[in-house]
């Protein structure tokens, strides 16, 4: 199959929460090509919001980096994922304040990661910081050359809104 589809198909699931089949895509592309950075990440993460850190730990220094710095980059990555997750689950328990300081340290371990911003956004708004939340995704979507995982966060984020206009327009990019 194509590679890149199986992975964008992966991410898809690993974003909308259906974790088990997104595992079984990054592992199946990794048995394919063991060195593939972008699935190993994939898989990391599926492996650290389902509660293996431990295992994603070993996955993320499993995949050879192709130098110290992404590997540092990686292990920036998975950290910030796991700092999201506790953010989740401290909004879950109404620690309000304490998910502000978890996503706070996720976005600063991994800036381009659109779907902490995405849910960062949603705790402003839960705390009645509408204008603070679309300057987060107005920020997140003004970089130059957004990603794809971006625009369709901020797809997301303009559909929950009712800004349908927005919504299509970042979608169809």
């Amino acid at each position: 199959g194509d590679v890149n589809a199986d992975l964008t198909l992966a991410d898809v699931y690993r974003h909308t929460k259906h974790m088990a089949d997104a595992e079984k895509i990054y592992r199946s592309v990794l048995r394919d090509q063991p060195r593939n950075r972008e699935a190993a990440a994939g898989l990391a993460a599926v492996l650290m919001v389902t509660g293996r850190c431990h295992e994603a730990e070993h996955v993320a220094r499993g995949t050879p980096a192709a130098s110290a710095a992404a590997h540092a980059a990686d292990l920036a990555r998975i950290q910030a994922i796991n700092l999201a997750q506790q953010a989740r689950a401290a909004v879950d328990r109404g620690d309000e304040k304490g998910a502000v300081t978890d996503f706070q340290q996720a976005m600063t371990r991994d800036p381009s990661n659109p779907w902490i911003k995405l849910d960062y956004a949603r705790l402003l708004v839960r705390h009645g910081d509408r204008a603070g939340a679309d300057r987060v995704i107005a920020t997140m979507v003004s970089e130059p050359h957004p990603s794809g995982d971006t625009l369709t966060a901020a797809a997301i984020w303009y559909g929950e809104h009712g800004d349908y206009e927005n919504a299509a327009k970042f979608a169809a990019m």
